[in-house]
């Protein structure tokens, strides 16, 4: 089965408006793989681009799952937040 992982950075305005910009998307092959497995590679991926070096301090969604009509990972296997200090990771949820 074919879906997408999808990394954005999310951005708060205010105390009640929060934003979000999709920075990188890729197609991934998750035939077989279990819910954990996925979890995991869609972590190392999103790290791995996080630590590309082009990424600032701040807090990032990374998700998987089909497209939406707009072009956005629906996220429905799962999504992980990342807190990253623009060298490394600071915490995880899940």
């Amino acid at each position: 089965m074919k879906c997408v992982f999808e990394l954005s950075e999310i951005r708060k305005s205010s105390p009640s408006v929060v934003s979000w910009e999709v920075l990188r998307q890729e197609e991934v092959d998750t035939y077989g793989r279990t819910p954990e497995e996925m979890r995991s590679r869609l972590r190392m991926w999103a790290l791995g681009v996080l630590a590309s070096g082009r990424y600032d301090i701040g807090l990032y969604c990374a998700g998987a799952g089909q497209l939406d009509e707009d072009g956005y990972s629906t996220n429905e296997y799962c999504e992980t937040m990342i807190a990253w200090d623009g060298e490394k990771e600071l915490t995880t949820s899940s």
